[in-house]
């Protein structure tokens, strides 16, 4: 039994998390933001994964909460897939050991899909881009899903990882109390609430009917 720990804030990773549920079968999909509002997160199942888009070349903060906290008494083998939007970068592999050495949990894979959602930092891709990706995307969980039916480690490579400590530390986590101040809404705002409602993090509330955010903005975009 395979349990899927997924964050996703547009929903790129929630897809590829399903996809490849569907494609391991008997798999358990546990939300972060579930376990993260628990007394403890226990890894279960006979393997774990955890899932999520590439932030600053590496985790976003959920994600960063989940491994500090995460407790592995049974020994529980941990693989990772990361979303991310330019091939070469991420700089995932080497924090995720080190995390997971404390934690003496073995890391047995770690895989990148080519997804992106991102529009604070980048231009929205054009439909002809998000079609010929999306198109890609069960071809590449099969190819997720066979390395680890094989039971053999696999690591894809991650040639910018080197500058992982120059952006995600200084330019992300250090920074994330200011996010939040970026975001605003114009005349055309509805005041539905819906931005509020799919904040992962409680971040946005409603001020005189219109969303304001809040210092706790990890960045994840869903309100966009």
């Amino acid at each position: 039994k395979t349990t899927l720990y997924w964050f996703s804030g547009t929903g790129n990773t929630l897809k590829a998390a399903r996809m490849l549920a569907e494609r391991l079968g008997d798999c358990e999909l546990k939300p972060i933001m579930g376990e993260l509002a628990g007394d403890r997160i226990e890894l279960t199942g006979d393997r774990a994964g955890i899932l999520f888009p590439l932030y600053f070349l590496a985790y976003p903060k959920p994600v960063v909460d989940f491994l500090a906290r995460m407790e592995n008494p049974s020994a529980i083998p941990l693989f990772a897939v990361v979303t991310r939007g330019f091939p070469p970068m991420g700089g995932v592999l080497w924090p995720l050991k080190k995390a997971c050495r404390r934690k003496r949990t073995n890391v047995t894979g770690h895989f990148t899909l080519t997804a992106n959602n991102d529009v604070t930092l980048f231009n929205l891709d054009s439909e002809a881009v998000v079609a010929s990706r999306m198109g890609k995307l069960p071809a590449e969980i099969g190819r997720v899903a066979t390395s680890l039916d094989s039971g053999r480690k696999k690591f894809d490579f991650e040639p910018l990882g080197w500058i992982r400590p120059f952006r995600h530390k200084p330019a992300y986590l250090n920074r994330l109390k200011g996010y939040g101040k970026k975001f605003a809404v114009g005349d055309s705002c509805a005041g539905c609430g819906v931005c509020a409602t799919v904040c992962p993090v409680g971040n946005i509330r409603l001020k005189g009917g219109k969303p304001v955010w809040g210092d706790g903005c990890v960045l994840c975009e869903a309100c966009l």
